[in-house]
């Protein structure tokens, strides 16, 4: 029995998800098509928040593969984050300059620790005065490397042995499959396009129903995932030492998926409530071989497998940030606070049937010539667009962009404040702040005039308190009494085309009013909203083919002012 060695590293909002896996021969097929699949499947279930909507995973592997085989050598894959532009300064891992820092309201010391997640035993284990550190690593994002490597692990497992892994969902809240409905590896097709992963068709309606009361209810919900290996051998795992025991390598495994709080291998459970007589699989000769009557052991007895079906099952807490939030303290103050509300799922259990299964892959251990496996399983045929800005009292000029947010152009305003010697604020990023979660949460979640009104009212809040450079959303104009109250102000327009937006963006479909066919989308917009950012502007200044000091220096002269 050999065994797979494999390592994650990367943080929630850091530039990527880097996973390695050891272990593997030569001649495995993968392709990063193979893995990304999987990493669709990760995003799957009902009741997920608007970040799983958006979200792509670029997947790079960055050794071990060539033409779509394995090397023999390590295992190296990559899992981009597309978000990282709007975090590159706040998860940098050089040292940025304070004062920048400062300004930026994702950097926001999070100093009212969430019950039920690692933040604040984080924080007193490591000395940390916020949870940032903490949450960045243990946040449930690091499983998209886990499911990576599942990918992989899980063709090995296929090519070699023949061995197939399969999930589903047996419980969600009150809601419960029947007893001994087992998907097989013909079912994944169905059980994908199941809001729930529920092979049966009334439980899972029953589920839904669950996460919608809960959604109204304002609370989260957790579930049972139910792990099922077709093809498993007699003889995987081994009795003789603690550690190479297959069913608690399983448990451990699970165990380590954020959230789950108990495993049970078969019945597991169950068992402790009946007789012996009713717990164990009787053996009985058979003409396909020797057979259990039952498979209330899950497919193991000793730590070995038995050749029968492999079941374990996880059980998953509800999510701990719970959207009408728990007390807490404040860190800062000592005083009585509501935890900070970073996510907006209320249910994530099918995806965890997802990760359950990656897990599984690349915990178990594979067949070598010491065991039966070798000769019983051979292998197989050998935003939005962004708009103008304004600034107090008209003591210094503002500026924002007819497009979707960009580095560029974040950096251009910037370097405007810094020549001019004044401040910097953004009313999307006072939004999110306020809110505790991001724009594309908002809009899917309460929909676009709900969160206009916060607009105008972010808008409205930091005219009256900020001196300086203050951005806002693109659609912030739309409302009239907002276009009102910027016509006291000195307002820059910055335009450009939608090649150079493209250029600059990728008008990503994390934006919710560009999330299907962007370039066409932005058109739309701009031809709605162009004669009104001109309307406020007081002047209008292109970007396209410009640097940041550029656009800042063409600023000021549109302007007339002087730096400081």
């Amino acid at each position: 029995m050999s065994r797979l060695r494999w390592l994650t590293a990367g943080e929630s909002h850091g530039p990527a998800l880097v996973a390695t896996l050891e272990g593997l021969p030569a001649g495995v097929p993968i392709t990063t098509e193979m893995v990304a699949d999987h990493l669709a499947r990760r995003r799957l279930g009902y009741g997920r928040g608007a970040r799983m909507k958006f979200e792509r995973d670029e997947v790079t592997f960055l050794g071990g593969v060539r033409h779509g085989l394995t090397m023999g050598s390590p295992v190296a894959i990559m899992v981009g984050n597309t978000e990282w532009p709007k975090w590159e300064q706040v998860m940098s891992a050089d040292p940025v300059d304070p004062a920048e820092l400062a300004e930026l309201a994702r950097n926001a010391p999070l100093t009212r620790p969430r019950p039920g997640h690692a933040d604040l035993a984080g924080m007193q284990k490591y000395g940390f005065d916020e949870a940032r550190p903490i949450l960045e690593r243990a946040s449930a994002r690091e499983t998209a490397a886990r499911v990576a490597l599942g990918a992989v692990a899980g063709s090995y497992l296929k090519e070699t042995a023949g061995i197939e892994i399969v999930s589903h969902v047996t419980e969600l809240a009150a809601a419960k499959a029947p007893y001994g409905v087992y998907p097989t590896p013909a079912d994944v097709e169905k059980l994908d396009t199941d809001p729930v992963r529920c092979l049966d068709a009334d439980a899972s309606k029953a589920m839904v129903a669950e996460i919608d009361q809960a959604h109204k209810d304002g609370d989260t919900l957790g579930g049972v995932v139910e792990v099922l290996a077709y093809g498993v051998p007699v003889g995987l795992g081994s009795h003789v030492h603690w550690d190479r025991r297959l069913d608690a390598r399983l448990a451990a495994a699970l165990m380590g998926i954020q959230a789950i709080k108990g495993v049970e291998v078969g019945d597991g459970f169950d068992l402790a409530r009946v007789p012996g007589s009713k717990a164990h699989d009787e053996i009985v000769t058979t003409e396909d071989g020797i057979k259990r009557t039952s498979g209330r052991s899950g497919g193991t007895e000793g730590g070995l497998t038995t050749g029968e079906l492999l079941r374990v099952r996880a059980a998953m807490k509800p999510i701990a940030t719970v959207p009408r939030a728990l007390a807490t303290i404040d860190v800062a103050t000592g005083e009585a606070a509501k935890a900070h509300h970073q996510r907006s799922d209320v249910c994530a259990v099918p995806a965890a049937g997802i990760v359950a299964e990656a897990m599984s892959r690349s915990s178990s251990p594979t067949p070598s010539r010491r065991s039966s496996a070798a000769t019983a399983c051979p292998r197989p045929g050998a935003t939005s667009a962004r708009t103008s800005t304004t600034s107090r009292s008209g003591e210094r000029p503002a500026d924002r962009p007819d497009r979707p947010h960009g580095r560029r152009q974040d950096h251009g305003r910037r370097t405007a404040r810094r020549r001019l010697g004044t401040a910097f604020r953004d009313t999307d990023a006072d939004i999110v702040a306020a809110q505790g979660r991001e724009i594309a949460d908002i809009f899917v979640d309460e929909g676009e005039p709900y969160f206009r009104e916060l607009e105008r009212e972010a808008v409205r809040a930091a005219v009256q308190e900020h001196t300086g450079v203050l951005a806002l959303g693109g659609g912030a104009i739309l409302d009239e009494s907002t276009r009102a109250l910027l016509g006291a102000h000195p307002v820059v327009y910055l335009s450009m085309d939608v090649e150079e937006a493209v250029k600059r963006t990728g008008l990503n479909q994390a934006r919710p009013l560009l999330a299907v066919n962007p370039r066409k989308q932005w058109r739309e917009l701009m031809d709605a909203r162009r004669h009104l950012y001109a309307e406020v502007a007081r002047a209008v200044v292109a970007t396209d083919n410009r640097t940041p000091e550029e656009v800042a220096q063409a600023v000021l002269d549109a302007l007339e002012l002087k730096e400081a």
